[in-house]
């Protein structure tokens, strides 16, 4: 993965009962913790959850995003 800091759009590749694929967006790199914003879930307490499994994350770029994000503000599973 790119490295990572504040703004980096990702991917959430499984586990933590979120679907695979799932848009976010870093907001905190700390070295112990990073922090990730999920699309669509920004209300919720798993959108600020600690991420500290990394392989559970990949990085995407803005337009695979915005189409991801798109697709689960509509209900929709992000990957299609």
């Amino acid at each position: 993965m790119r490295r990572l800091q504040g703004g980096l759009p990702v991917e959430h590749c499984g586990g933590d009962g979120l679907l695979p694929g799932h848009p976010g967006r870093v907001t905190d790199p700390s070295p112990e913790d990073v922090f990730v914003e999920r699309v669509g879930l920004e209300d919720a307490p798993v959108s600020r959850r600690t991420c500290v499994d990394l392989p559970a994350l990949a990085a995407l770029d803005e337009a695979v995003l915005a189409e991801r994000s798109d697709r689960v503000r509509r209900g929709l599973p992000p990957l299609g």
